[in-house]
């Protein structure tokens, strides 16, 4: 089984007058999601400071790539 791995990039959801540290900076969280809610949810944690880890089979990819809004040939989902 060749599963492949996607770091989440964290988005620029926070501006300068938060704090430093984020809430959840201590947390590593693994995501085998497929459907909009569970990848959602950890971008959304890695929002808060969360290191997640997605975790993608090769046969069955997410079907949120697909759809728009794109950023060049890339779904910005």
């Amino acid at each position: 089984m060749n599963d492949t791995v996607v770091p989440v990039r964290r988005l620029p959801f926070f501006t300068n007058s938060c704090p430093k540290t984020l809430m959840l900076s201590s947390l590593k969280i693994l995501d085998f999601s497929t459907l909009l809610p569970g990848p959602y949810a950890t971008m959304t944690l890695a929002d808060l400071g969360a290191d997640v880890l997605r975790v993608e089979a090769p046969h069955r990819p997410d079907l949120m790539r697909a759809m728009p809004p794109f950023d060049g040939d890339t779904s910005a989902i």
